[in-house]
């Protein structure tokens, strides 16, 4: 296989180790037909077989992501809020003593 270094995609290397753990065909079949070398096959493999219990993990979960988005997006308005006003404070204050005039 002498092709230059492709990038694949997630699913694509799901797939791949799917295959391999399945166990259906051999690892050099599945690099055959996947066209891509054996020690990304396994690599591919022990990462499904290490990690793959991650799928399930309820942080994970969709609902939960927009939920924690949601919280972030509350957090930086009332951040917002409070450099709004910080400002108009401190606006207010540069006028009165009358730097903000262009005088010195």
């Amino acid at each position: 296989m002498s092709q230059k270094n492709r990038i694949h995609n997630s699913a694509f290397k799901a797939k791949v180790a799917f295959a391999a753990i399945r166990g259906e065909h051999t690892i050099p079949e599945i690099c055959q037909m996947y066209q891509v070398h054996s020690s990304l096959v396994h690599k591919w493999k022990r990462q499904l077989l290490e990690q793959g219990s991650q799928v399930f993990d309820e942080k994970n979960h969709p609902q939960n992501q927009a939920a924690r988005g949601e919280q972030e997006v509350a957090k930086l308005h009332q951040k917002i809020g409070e450099l709004s006003v910080e400002r108009d404070f401190l606006k207010k204050v540069w006028e009165r003593s009358g730097l903000g005039s262009g005088g010195r």
